[in-house]
């Protein structure tokens, strides 16, 4: 293969043709309403069909290499350049368009990982492309087309597209047969149909587009696999069996009990939960000379199993509530409970203080700092991402004029002082008063009597705030079990869900297909398949509403 592929045609193309996609002239969405907050008990007058705009999405770094391995079934093993989320937006998820902004650089970006793609399938080619043993002519190329193009772009190939893949090939077979491969194999992983997420829709309907088999099953899989479609959803697409309501829940239901729901899932509570990578440089080694990168590792893969399990078998209830977890050696190690022969397997660890996600050590030590839990941030935490409670912005100048505060003083003590200011009264009163009961876990989210200063902990905490779980707690595990029975909390939950859905916070026109994914949570207490499947048969989900312009 040449040391560089041939970009005079088609990948330097492709970059107009990407910038053009995300400047939103193939359809967009215009962003969120402020004054779209949701309350379940609010009266709405709803349309007939329910259909939410729909912005457009670049596949994540994460869905790209994942759909080049489930493409070629982990035959091309490849290390791609391609651009990653530099941060997230105001819906908290990383599809957000706005936290996957494009500029020449990111287009670079794009076409190296093409590149790297080509390079990987050269490579691996006998394997991926077995008519490549014997007979290495364009109708060898065409066999590649004809067994890939298509479920790379997650839409039928139509003769214009196979014309410009061939004549990809065609210019760099001049070289060799396998520079030609590479060049049109380029040509496929950058195209817009491959990188963004395309929904042109089939029909108009209530100022409505009726997405195709094709793009519902696209939102599926992106939704659970965080890839690209399998075998028995294509074959539901290609049939038109996704133009039932029902057969897009039912496919959502086995989606969502699949193991390979495990990285949809797991994207969606590290999101949510704000998970980042944990790095025990960042942790006093003094305090903690235990907590290794393999410990680190493990807290975060339990927290994924845990979400995982009761997402696929449970109930809101179980989130907040259960006392079971998974401990591999490590986390038994750290929960001082008998470690499992192998792998992973369920426990019971300390189910007077550890209950559901709150107690999660993944959780606890990432509103953390070196020595010490973050009060303000795990109440931020808790009223953000549990309850949906906006939070304003601090005060411009909030760290200049932090006050001074006394060596030694605990969180509840510095929490005081600072509150005691009257430009910080009344947001760390909303969030101190959560943040502090959360100080009997430390900074690696180890139980505790007393902090890393020696002083005694106080766990009690209060809620202020317009929640029906207001008032005065007595530790994480009883804040955990009024949010497993709270209304809001649940309600908050089927928001998160909509804006991972949908890339995106919710605005006022969204709320009645908030209230019907809302609804069907209530009304089976909180199971998670049915809130799945509401989702999944809903207007919002396989139809997108028609953006006017402004």
């Amino acid at each position: 293969m040449g040391q560089r592929l041939k970009r005079t045609f088609p990948l330097a193309a492709m970059a107009a043709s990407i910038l053009s996609a995300c400047s939103g002239d193939i359809y967009g969405g215009r962003g969120a309403d402020p004054n779209g907050a949701y309350d379940p008990n609010a009266p709405l007058v709803c349309e007939d069909v329910r259909a939410v705009e729909s912005p457009l999405k670049r596949l994540t770094a994460s869905q790209y290499e994942n759909m080049v391995r489930d493409l070629f079934d982990g035959l091309v093993e490849v290390d791609v350049d391609f651009p990653t989320t530099p941060g997230l937006a105001g819906s908290g998820f990383s599809t957000e368009p706005e936290a996957n902004p494009t500029s020449e650089r990111t287009v670079e970006s794009i076409l190296e990982a093409a590149e790297q793609v080509a390079a990987g399938v050269v490579g691996a080619l006998e394997a991926v492309l077995p008519c490549a043993r014997t007979t290495k002519d364009e109708t060898c190329a065409l066999q590649f087309i004809e067994r890939y193009a298509e479920r790379a772009m997650r839409r039928p190939v139509t003769k214009d597209v196979e014309r410009e893949l061939l004549a990809a090939f065609r210019l760099g077979a001049g070289e060799s047969f396998d520079d030609g491969v590479a060049t049109m194999v380029a040509h496929l992983f950058a195209r817009p149909e491959v990188v963004y997420v395309l929904e042109l829709g089939t029909e108009t309907k209530k100022g409505a587009l009726r997405l195709s088999g094709y793009e519902i099953a696209t939102r599926l899989s992106l939704l659970f696999y965080d890839s690209i479609p399998d075998d028995e959803l294509w074959e539901a697409a290609r049939t038109g069996a996704l133009e039932d309501p029902d057969e897009v829940a039912r496919q959502a239901e086995r989606m969502l009990r699949d193991p390979r729901a495990h990285q949809g899932l797991g994207r969606f509570v590290r999101e949510w939960a704000q998970i980042k990578p944990l790095d025990p440089n960042e942790k006093d080694a003094a305090l903690y000379p235990h907590f290794d990168a393999a410990l680190a590792r493990s807290m975060e893969e339990e927290l994924v199993r845990f979400a995982v399990d009761v997402f696929q078998n449970g109930t809101l209830a179980d989130f907040y509530g259960s006392p079971t977890t998974f401990v591999d050696a490590n986390m038994a190690s750290f929960y001082g409970v008998e470690a499992p022969a192998s792998g992973w397997a369920k426990a019971e660890p300390d189910p007077q203080n550890r209950l559901g996600v709150l107690g999660r050590p993944a959780l606890l030590a990432s509103f953390a700092s070196a020595r010490e839990g973050s009060y303000i941030h795990r109440g931020k935490f808790i009223l953000q991402q549990a309850l949906c409670q906006p939070i304003p912005a601090p005060p411009l100048d909030a760290l200049a004029n932090n006050p001074e505060f006394p060596e030694n003083a605990s969180n509840r003590e510095m929490s005081m002082i600072r509150r005691s200011l009257p430009a910080c009264t009344s947001c760390h009163e909303r969030l101190d008063g959560i943040g502090l009961a959360f100080d009997e876990f430390g900074a690696i989210g180890e139980h505790r009597q007393v902090d890393s200063k020696g002083n005694p902990i106080d766990r009690s905490g209060q809620i202020i705030a317009g929640v029906d779980i207001a008032g005065a707690f007595d530790g994480v595990a009883e804040l955990a079990q009024n949010l497993a029975a709270s209304e809001d909390a649940r309600a908050c939950m089927s928001q998160q869900w909509f804006r991972f859905a949908f890339s995106r916070l919710e605005s006022g026109v969204d709320l009645c297909a908030v209230q019907d994914i809302d609804y069907a949570f209530r009304d089976t207490n909180g199971d998670f398949s049915s809130l799945v499947a509401a989702l999944a048969r809903s207007d919002a989900f396989t139809t997108r509403r028609l953006t006017k312009e402004k």
